[in-house]
């Protein structure tokens, strides 16, 4: 399976009303989960975008969380986790990016990624759409251990959390949580430590 890890900032929670404001995606195919014991993918294969849109309908409590300035963006020129365009350019970019992974579609992976990132990327999206209808969600993930562990969702999803964040830092020692790059990569590895799980539970 050919997987994007995804993750979307917005600018509240509601798609076609609220906008997208960042985009973290990070590819891997899942012969790597067995192949790579050490967990590793490469830097390149991830993307990071900021949108810039000229007029936002923003929500309080959504925007505190997601943590980006959208009046003073970073512009084109910054590092990879801290880089902005134009809306419609940053959407084009994104797009000629998964062109370069070489698939026509990919599974999509993420916390409740088919109903919040998929449905707020849709929104806005014009080019052929890149992702399947089946998404790989975390947390149906994260329920499904807790049943075969005898364990509550809860602790399942810290302990697995707490350990894929310190392969983040490997990658990214200055990661901060809440970028949408950084939270690609930590389902990316959360997605790998489930896995390696159930495949030791059975």
């Amino acid at each position: 399976m050919k997987v994007i890890s995804l993750s979307v900032k917005s600018s509240g929670p509601t798609p076609c009303i609220h906008q997208p404001l960042a985009i973290g995606a990070v590819a891997f195919d899942t012969d790597q989960i067995n192949a790579n014991g050490d967990e590793y993918i490469e830097e390149s294969d991830s993307y990071y975008i900021q949108l810039e849109w000229d007029s936002v309908n923003m929500d309080a409590t959504t925007m505190t969380e997601n943590q980006l300035d959208i009046f003073t963006p970073p512009g084109p020129d910054g590092p990879q986790h801290h880089r902005s365009f134009k809306s419609e350019k940053a959407l084009e970019e994104f797009h000629s990016w998964l062109l370069r992974l070489g698939e026509s579609q990919y599974y999509a992976l993420g916390t409740n990624v088919g109903f919040f990132d998929l449905s707020m990327l849709k929104s806005v999206w014009t080019y052929q759409w890149p992702f399947y209808d089946m998404s790989i969600d975390l947390d149906s993930i994260f329920t499904c251990m807790s049943l075969i562990q005898n364990r509550t969702y809860y602790s399942i999803r810290q302990k697995i959390i707490s350990r894929a964040w310190v392969s983040v830092k490997n990658i990214y020692p200055d990661a901060v949580r809440h970028n949408a790059l950084y939270n690609a990569w930590l389902n990316t590895y959360a997605f790998w430590k489930c896995i390696r799980r159930i495949q030791q539970a059975f």
